[in-house]
């Protein structure tokens, strides 16, 4: 099953793999992804940092978002949320605070 499996273009590379050893050396699935269970280990000895999005600026975005939409309710201008959304992201990073919107 896991040789058919590898020839598939319906599977993760993750399963892919699995397979692949599968069908090499029989291994089972909990054995297999073994090496993967401190990923963040892993990951910081490649000097690879993971995203944590820090709530406190979620809240800020947030505020900024709400702030946007009544700037441009008071103007009469329309914009689809999607927009405001992405210039509240875009203006929220931190370089961008130190310049006019």
């Amino acid at each position: 099953m896991s040789r058919v499996a590898t020839t598939s273009r319906y599977i993760s590379g993750i399963e892919q793999r699995y397979h692949q050893r599968h069908a090499e050396t029989g291994i089972d699935v909990e054995a297999f992804l073994d090496p993967y269970k401190h990923i963040d280990i892993l990951l910081m000895n490649k000097n690879i940092q993971i995203y944590r999005p820090d709530t406190n600026r979620l809240q800020e975005r947030a505020n900024l978002l709400h702030e946007y939409q009544d700037y441009l309710k008071q103007r009469n201008r329309d914009k689809p949320y999607k927009i405001i959304d992405h210039d509240t992201t875009v203006y929220s990073w931190p370089q961008c605070q130190d310049h006019e919107p």
